[in-house]
């Protein structure tokens, strides 16, 4: 579900509207959560962009969890079928996403090669980057390649927040990873990286993708990963 909200009365009320994304269904497991929402620039002034929604879940096996991807060009009232980002198999967790122009969707996921990665199994996680051009279409196209150099987490990531204290799950990562699209089109990311060392010690990484396309039309290649993502 998401909530939209019309610009506020001269009065200075707000009021909210509530529109379902997707029904999985009773089979459709919810627990990994962490679903986000971007809006692109219609590049039209007062017209406003498409939005778009991605989320983890296990819509084609219940041991698969995949990276999955809708839009809506009327405000939330009414959503595209959800779509699936991933090309690969394994396990997809905490996708975030930034739009740029229309149809142009960065994203950002963590990822494992294991359906059932667990810190007994030292699984391996990675940074993974995709793109979409023509995000606002009912079959978008995907390109996807890996945003960190080599792993960056063993063992498993718990996603039951302070539930995960009760159940000893992973929790060392947190919740840190982000991406935004900078001032020439590509895109800034940041994550929470641990290498290979099971509990070892963490810190943030930044990266920066130059893409096959830019996030902007128009935008400057050569402002690309030299500063603060913005105007």
């Amino acid at each position: 579900w998401v909530a939209h909200s019309p610009p506020a009365t001269p009065a200075g009320l707000t009021v909210w509207d509530a529109h379902m994304v997707f029904d999985g269904g009773p089979s459709t497991n919810t627990d990994k959560i962490f679903a986000t929402l971007a809006v692109d620039d219609s590049g039209t002034p007062g017209v406003g962009g498409n939005i778009y929604s991605v989320f983890p879940d296990n819509l084609v096996a219940a041991d698969h969890f995949d990276i999955w991807f809708s839009h809506s060009s009327d405000k939330a009232k009414m959503w595209s079928t959800p779509v699936q980002v991933n090309s690969d198999k394994g396990t997809h967790y905490f996708p975030w996403i930034a739009a740029g122009s229309t149809g142009r969707v960065d994203f950002i996921w963590l990822n494992s090669p294991d359906l059932t990665p667990s810190d007994a199994e030292l699984s391996p996680w990675f940074v993974t980057f995709a793109q979409t051009i023509n995000g606002n279409t009912a079959t978008p196209k995907f390109t996807q390649t890996s945003a960190s150099s080599g792993i960056m987490h063993v063992g498993g990531i718990c996603t039951n927040g302070i539930f995960c204290s009760v159940t000893g799950g992973n929790r060392d990562l947190a919740d840190s990873i982000s991406i935004v699209i900078d001032r020439g089109g590509s895109a800034a990311l940041a994550w929470t990286d641990q290498g290979t060392v099971l509990h070892g010690p963490t810190h943030i990484t930044y990266g920066c993708v130059k893409a096959q396309q830019s996030a902007i039309v128009g935008a400057n290649p050569g402002l690309s990963c030299k500063g603060p993502a913005g105007p």
